[in-house]
C-alpha cells in the first residue's frame, strides 16, 4: 500500500509535542506501507540532517523538501493580520487558516500528477484545508482519506475564550464558533477518523461512529539511568504555546517557593524554544536554557519532570516522553488524565500548589520513591504504547473501513 501523509512540522530534531506526534503517525502507517511525507518547516538548517536521521529509521519513507513557513506569527503583525484576514474571508478558523500556503498546493498537485495513493493521511486539524482541496481536485487518485485529530481544538478555544472580556472575548467567542463547526465538519465527512486518545474518540463517535483512539508508540528504552544526587527539576515545552507559559507562570508564582523553603539548592532548568514575556531567569534557583537539540543528557543529570498545565486537551506527549527516559514526572491532572497512569504508581498528581510542591519534594528526597515510581511508569508504557500493538490496530481499523468513503 503507499500513504500520502501530510503534516504540520518536518519532524525533525523531534524537541516539541507536534514533531513528536506526527513522527508517532509515521512510524505507525510505515510498518507495512510506503509513505510520501509533505510538511512544513520554520528550521531550514535542520533539514538535511533530519532526512539523513530518517533515512537510518524508515526503509520505505520519503521526505519531500518541507515547504518553508511561519506557523508562530503571534508577533509578525503584517503576517498575523493577513492569516485573520483570510480566515474570516473563508470561514476558515485560524488554526487552519494560518498553515495555508500556495507552495503546498503546488507540492501536493505534484504528487497526484503521476501517483495513485492507497490512503490519504492529514494529519491534525490545522492542515484540513488540503484535505477539502484533495477531495476536490484529486478524488479520483486515492483510495481512502484518514484523519487524525490531536486535540479537540474547539475546546482550547473555548478555554481561551472564557478567561478574556471586553472586545477580545467578543472575537474569541467567534472564533471559538468557526473553529467548533470546522472541526466537527471534518469528523462527520470522514470515512475514518483517528484521535489521540480514548477519550476525544468516545467524544467525537456522537459525530462519527468510525472513530478511533491511535495513541502514541514508543520503542522503550531499556537503558539504566543513572539518579541524580543533585536536587534538579526539569520543565520542557514550547514556550510560545500560551497554556504552557500560564502553567509555569502559576508553578514559578505559587510553588516554586515552597520547594525553596524545604530544598535550598534545588534548581529548576526551563527548557523551550519561542519568544516568551516572561523570563524567571532573574529567580533564584530558576534557569531559562532556551531551545535543546539533544535532551537525552538533561533527562539523565534530573530526579524530577514537571507538568504544571491548567489548560489544554488531547494527550500530553512530554509525558509519555519522560517515562521512556525514566524520569519521574509530577503533573496536574488536567495533563495526565488521558494516559491513564496513576497518582502514586506511574507519576505524582496534584492541582493544589501545596500538593504539588510536595510531590516534587518528594521526588528530589527520596531515592526509593524516585526509583520506584520511575519503574512503573517504563512498563506501564511498555505495555499501553508499543509501536507492535499500535500498527496492529492501524491496519486492523484501515481495513475494517477501507470500503467506505463518504
Amino acid at each position: 500500500m503507499s500513504t500520502l501523509f501530510i503534516t504540520t512540522q518536518f519532524p525533525y530534531p523531534l524537541d516539541n509535542g507536534g514533531k513528536i506526534g506526527a513522527f508517532n503517525g509515521i512510524s505507525v502507517v510505515s510498518n507495512d506501507d510506503d509513505v510520501t511525507v509533505l510538511s512544513f518547516t520554520e528550521e531550514r538548517e535542520t533539514v538535511e540532517k533530519g532526512i539523513q536521521y530518517f533515512k537510518n529509521i524508515f526503509d520505505n519513507v520519503i521526505f519531500k523538501d518541507p515547504v518553508d513557513h511561519d506557523v508562530h506569527i503571534r508577533n509578525k503583525p503584517a503576517k498575523l493580520l493577513t492569516t485573520m484576514l483570510r480566515s474570516y474571508l473563508t470561514a476558515t478558523p485560524y488554526v487552519a487558516a494560518k498553515f495555508v500556503n500556495s507552495e503546498m498546493y503546488r507540492l501536493i498537485d505534484e504528487c497526484f500528477e503521476n501517483n495513485h495513493y492507497d490512503v490519504v493521511f492529514i494529519d491534525y486539524l490545522n492542515m484540513y484545508p488540503y484535505a477539502r482541496y484533495i477531495k476536490k481536485h484529486h478524488s479520483g487518485h486515492y483510495k481512502q482519506m484518514v484523519f487524525k485529530d490531536h486535540n479537540i481544538e474547539f475546546e482550547l478555544v473555548e478555554q481561551e475564550y472564557r478567561k478574556q472580556s471586553g472586545w477580545k472575548k467578543w472575537v474569541l467567542g467567534l472564533e471559538w464558533k468557526r473553529t467548533r463547526n470546522y472541526e466537527l465538519k471534518a469528523i462527520k465527512d470522514n470515512s475514518l477518523v483517528f484521535t489521540v486518545c480514548d477519550e476525544n474518540a468516545d467524544y467525537f463517535k456522537q459525530f462519527n461512529r468510525n472513530v478511533f483512539p491511535m495513541k502514541p508508540t514508543y520503542d522503550v528504552t531499556d537503558a539504566d539511568r543513572s539518579l541524580s544526587s543533585e536536587k534538579s527539576i526539569l520543565y520542557i515545552g514550547n514556550l510560545s504555546w500560551q497554556p504552557n507559559m500560564n502553567g509555569l507562570n502559576w508553578f514559578v508564582d505559587h510553588v516554586w517557593s515552597k520547594i525553596k523553603q524545604q530544598e535550598p539548592d534545588a534548581v529548576l532548568n526551563i527548557v523551550g524554544s519561542g519568544k516568551v514575556e516572561t523570563s524567571f531567569d532573574s529567580i533564584e534557583g530558576i534557569n531559562m536554557l532556551g531551545y535543546v537539540e539533544d535532551l537525552n543528557e538533561l533527562y539523565q543529570t534530573h530526579r524530577a519532570f514537571i507538568v504544571p498545565l491548567l489548560e489544554g486537551s488531547g494527550i500530553r506527549i512530554k509525558i509519555l516522553e519522560a517515562f521512556n527516559h525514566g524520569i519521574p514526572v509530577v503533573s496536574t491532572r488536567l495533563a495526565c488524565d488521558t494516559i491513564g497512569a496513576e497518582h502514586g504508581n506511574e507519576l505524582l498528581i496534584a492541582d493544589a500548589a501545596e500538593e504539588f510542591s510536595h510531590c516534587v519534594l518528594n521526588l528530589l528526597q527520596s531515592d526509593k520513591a524516585n526509583e520506584s515510581i520511575s519503574a512503573r511508569a517504563k512498563a506501564f508504557l511498555k505495555k499501553h504504547y508499543s509501536l507492535s500493538s499500535r500498527c496492529d490496530e492501524y491496519q486492523g481499523v484501515l481495513n475494517l473501513t477501507h470500503s467506505v468513503e463518504f
